[in-house]
């Protein structure tokens, strides 16, 4: 467990690369419990938080919260174009996951660039995750939807480069059934 303590303690931070690694892996292990709904909602949530952490990256959230960018730190072009997105009750501006890859987009960072040639592949992934009973739809997800959204997800990792030893850090043992129902259980001698 030691090796997995500074991991698990940066994982705990609003923004850092271990948070977004432990969304995709907590992924991985509902997909491979056959929990695909469970999988394809935290797969598109971590789509949404990458692209936070470049806009966090970039200094342009009031403060901690995602929910508040801030316009004055924007270039003068971009700043009516945000504006319009302000909420009229508490004054914030917030965006979603399009919006979110669109300023960076239009702020040329390399993963906007990205969102904007793969924009129709997003869409069918926000398509399969409002069809999952835990957003807007009444089906269970199956395995095929969970690849494909896994399959695009991959490729934003590997925008931002993460560094493989965070997914080996990341990664818990395995435990077997038997053994848990030893821990749990006292089996007769």
């Amino acid at each position: 467990m030691g090796y997995n303590e500074a991991f698990l303690h940066r994982a705990k931070e609003k923004f850092s690369l271990e948070h977004a690694v432990d969304y995709f892996l907590n992924a991985e292990r509902c997909a491979k419990l056959g929990r695909y709904d469970d999988a394809i909602i935290r797969l598109y949530r971590l789509c949404e938080y990458v692209a936070q952490l470049k806009i966090k990256e970039k200094e342009l959230y009031k403060d901690e919260a995602t929910d508040d960018l801030d316009i004055e730190k924007l270039p003068e072009n971009l700043r009516t174009k945000y504006e319009k997105y302000r909420d009229e009750r508490d004054k914030k501006v917030k965006l979603g996951l399009d919006l979110d890859y669109k300023l960076l987009q239009d702020l040329c960072d390399p993963l906007g660039i990205f969102y904007s040639k793969k924009r129709e592949e997003f869409k069918k992934m926000e398509g399969i995750r409002n069809q999952s009973v835990l957003a807007h739809g009444l089906n269970p997800l199956d395995k095929s939807s969970y690849e494909t959204v896994y399959g695009l997800v991959r490729q934003i990792i590997g925008k931002i480069k993460i560094d493989d030893s965070l997914f080996q850090k990341g990664r818990f043992p395995e435990l077997k059934q038997e053994r848990i129902k030893e821990w749990f259980f006292e089996l007769p001698k």
